[in-house]
């Protein structure tokens, strides 16, 4: 085992994680009533007992002294969000497209691709306004794109055509891209 590797924190973090993250995906009523808030007490405390362990070792797998600074923890906090909306994009989407739009799955798949085709769009632009405009004010923009397509997806119904999933669908991507790489950039 390496000098810099940390297994007892490797698994203090999962953990932390984990449990945070079941508690609050499970239904109450599926195991009771306090279990998920305690899973996620329990799992603020792993974390806890995390953070002071990295800050006493010479090779943390987290630095907490970053977290001090303004920028790095709002950027961190706004990947976070920035992720979870792709992520729900791509986890709820197809259910979406086949079952309430009712498409076949070739002409979803290509509606579903627009997003992906907005990211590496976005991620080409990136450099270039990060450049002209600075990482913050291009990831605040990827963030505003990606929020503008999101609300339009929100906004989809059971008679929505195809070519007008597309734009809300591009236009999300294309935050992400631009936001990716500002977040990347700064952090």
């Amino acid at each position: 085992i390496s000098a810099g590797l940390d297994p007892l924190g490797a698994l203090q973090l999962v953990g932390a994680l984990c449990l945070v993250f079941l508690g609050l995906s499970v239904r109450t009523n599926v195991i009771g009533r306090w279990q998920p808030l305690i899973m996620v007490v329990a799992g603020c405390l792993l974390m806890a007992v995390f953070l002071r362990r990295q800050s006493r070792l010479p090779t943390p797998i987290v630095r907490p002294s970053l977290f001090r600074d303004p920028l790095f923890s709002m950027m961190n906090g706004a990947s976070i969000v920035a992720n979870y909306a792709a992520f729900s994009v791509i986890l709820i989407g197809p259910y979406y497209l086949i079952r309430v739009a009712r498409l076949d799955t070739g002409t979803a798949g290509i509606v579903l691709a627009t997003g992906a085709m907005g990211t590496i769009a976005g991620s080409f632009l990136a450099p270039l306004l990060v450049r002209r405009l600075g990482g913050t004010v291009t990831a605040v923009l990827g963030m505003l794109f990606s929020a503008a397509g999101l609300l339009g997806m929100a906004n989809w119904g059971a008679a929505t055509l195809p070519v007008a999933m597309v734009l809300p669908l591009a236009l999300q991507g294309l935050g992400l891209g631009l936001f990716q790489v500002a977040y990347a950039d700064l952090v």
